[in-house]
């Protein structure tokens, strides 16, 4: 029997004047960063790795782009 390892993305999110990294899920800072694209940069490298999606947040916490290198779809 064959079980599939659970998909863990990671999310930008906004943590008070800075940027976060951290995994779907998790209540632990993966990364903090001074701005939202070094913290883009960080998830993104992340990510490619893991094969999974990067989620970033807008300022408000809202969703703003959903990019996945999971080999369906990839950012421009």
């Amino acid at each position: 029997m064959i079980t599939a390892t659970p998909r863990i993305d990671y999310h930008v999110v906004p943590q008070g004047q800075f940027w976060a990294v951290r995994q779907e899920g998790a209540l632990s800072i993966e990364r903090l960063a001074m701005t939202k694209a070094e913290a883009i940069g960080y998830g993104i490298e992340h990510a490619r790795e893991g094969q999974v999606s990067l989620v970033i947040h807008k300022k408000n916490g809202q969703f703003q782009q959903v990019w996945s290198y999971d080999g369906a779809t990839l950012p421009y």
